[in-house]
């Protein structure tokens, strides 16, 4: 049974570590056409790589076709599909790839082929409801209409989490805390005024970490919120008032965050709605991936099932596998940050016990974190203690066998 919601109050909530579902990377995005999606996913191991592919479904995800694939780490002049944020456009077979690196790059073909746009700092981006039409988020907002090949200022500075609204102009925005309640903007002019519409109310679960996220759908109106309770469940809720009020959609069982790796879009066609999930198989050298469909707008999943695996895809024509890298990369995201910010790494498969240290510019050291399978770590900004540090410059260190390996600066601001 649905519940409306009534959005004044604050939040208060238990602090709780999961995985991030803010738009850092998102691996599972809509096409133009309805029933059409794309996919980004680990689908097979060596002991010396990790092989990452991109996938396409014309089915909602019932049968998916391996469009592009490249090792981990990739070799030079080639995507990253590591963590990747993929947009679409309104233009058939055009997709956007924002790497972790970060670089952005473009397809015309579905995902087969990729070229190079560019890289802005630690730009963030989002496509828009018209063809060619794409926003770059850094500090402010640019837009392009001629897919990333030039940018104008929109907005001079922003401090949103930005969804594009399915109507030119149309932007939904949140920000806030868990603390102090997190708040649904709306503007439908390009404008740089928002207008807030709700403080979301202590009916509805948030954590710590991971931020909630908006998608967008495609009626007048409607928007998607998936936020997350301490129990580890997750919820979705849709509005069809631009953000005013919320109604519960639907609400999972405890997902073993340990295991699995979640992500969300709402689709192309009026009540589309999916879930991906993705995890190691058994043997370690293949994957699950699980997508869950909606025609109902998220309040009933029908599930399909891939076992992703060497043998499980013949191998893309003229895309031969590349020599596996040892190279070890660091970087993170957003830089400058608050609350927190996002580490990635990538190490060859044979690393023991690899660990990243946080000093402050004095030298001191504030925080310790042990590295496993890849996966980022998230940084709040507290030291081992769980005390919050101040505001200013800190060194992350990437250490191998007690040996400093790479060594790269973020900034809180508070």
């Amino acid at each position: 049974m649905k519940k409306k919601l009534n959005l004044n109050c604050l939040l208060l909530f238990v602090i709780l570590f999961i995985p991030s579902i803010s738009d850092a990377y998102r691996e599972i995005e809509r096409g133009t056409e309805p029933g059409e999606i794309y996919i980004s996913s680990r689908w097979y191991v060596t002991l010396q790589c990790v092989y990452h592919g991109l996938y396409y479904s014309t089915n909602n995800g019932e049968d998916i076709e391996l469009k592009y694939y490249t090792p981990n780490p990739c070799v030079p002049d080639s995507i990253n599909l590591v963590l990747p944020h993929l947009i679409s456009d309104m233009t058939p077979g055009v997709l956007y790839c924002r790497t972790s690196e970060p670089d952005l790059w473009i397809s015309h073909n579905y995902g087969e082929n990729w070229e190079f746009v560019e890289v802005y700092a630690a730009s963030m981006y989002n496509t828009g409801c018209v063809e060619g039409e794409i926003y770059r988020r850094y500090v402010g907002l640019s837009r392009s209409d001629d897919y990333g090949s030039n940018f104008e200022l929109v907005i001079d500075s922003l401090n949103l989490v930005i969804e594009i609204g399915i109507s030119p102009g149309e932007l939904y925005g949140i920000n806030g805390n868990y603390i102090e309640g997190f708040k649904i903007y709306y503007r439908n002019d390009y404008g740089e005024t928002f207008t807030q519409q709700c403080i979301l109310d202590s009916t509805i679960p948030v954590v710590a970490n991971p931020y909630p996220a908006l998608s967008r759908g495609t009626e007048q109106g409607e928007l998607y919120l998936i936020t997350w309770d301490s129990l580890d469940r997750n919820y979705i809720y849709r509005s069809t008032d631009y953000g005013q009020t919320f109604e519960l959609q639907y609400q999972s069982e405890p997902i073993a965050y340990g295991i699995w790796i979640v992500y969300y879009t709402a689709g192309r066609e009026p009540g589309s709605f999916y879930v991906m999930m993705h995890c190691n198989d058994e043997s370690g050298f293949g994957t699950y991936l699980k997508i869950f469909y909606s025609n109902d707008y998220a309040e009933t999943f029908i599930e399909y099932f891939h076992h992703l695996t060497e043998d499980y895809f013949v191998s893309v024509e003229d895309q031969p596998i590349n020599k596996p890298s040892q190279e070890i990369t660091l970087n993170n995201f957003p830089n400058p940050f608050n609350p927190e910010t996002s580490i990635y790494y990538e190490l060859p498969l044979n690393i023991e016990n690899p660990t990243i240290e946080i000093f402050n510019i004095k030298g001191q050291k504030v925080r310790t974190f042990n590295c496993q399978n890849q996966m980022p770590i998230i940084w709040d900004g507290t030291d081992n203690y769980q005390n919050q540090v101040s505001s200013g410059v800190y060194l992350y260190k990437l250490n191998v066998n007690g040996i400093t390996k790479q060594i790269h600066k973020c900034i809180l601001m508070k």
